[in-house]
């Protein structure tokens, strides 16, 4: 059963008279779903990026810390190998002192002692 509507009625209207009102219910259900199913997409689509996005910052800033801790290695290793190499280097001067003291002389690159005297 359909109706006609007078020309000055706007045609969205005469297309929704000229359907029975089942048809016009279905019609409503289904763009109001599909407006639905497309904002859902949108949200997906936006959350997606954004777990990529904290994804990547998440692996930046693991590989920046790792980047730190490495050159801090370094560094406490470097200062590490200074102070053995002082350390050496003292107990080096403490022998050959007391060698003085003695009266002898040891060349330990060379493994060459000289003793005065004695």
């Amino acid at each position: 059963m359909t109706t006609t509507v007078a020309l000055h009625t706007s045609p969205t209207l005469h297309f929704s008279r000229s359907l029975p009102r089942s048809s016009t219910i279905l019609l409503t259900i289904l763009l109001m779903g599909l407006f639905f199913i497309a904002i859902l997409l949108l949200a997906t689509f936006y959350l997606c990026r954004a777990a990529t996005f904290l994804n990547w910052r998440a692996h930046h800033i693991a590989e920046a810390k790792a980047d730190r801790e490495a050159k801090n290695r370094a560094k406490e290793e470097k200062a590490q190998r200074i102070k053995d190499a002082e350390n050496a280097a003292r107990e080096r001067a403490e022998i050959m002192v007391k060698e003085l003291e003695n009266g002898c002389y040891c060349d330990c690159e060379v493994e060459r002692c000289s003793c005065e005297g004695k």
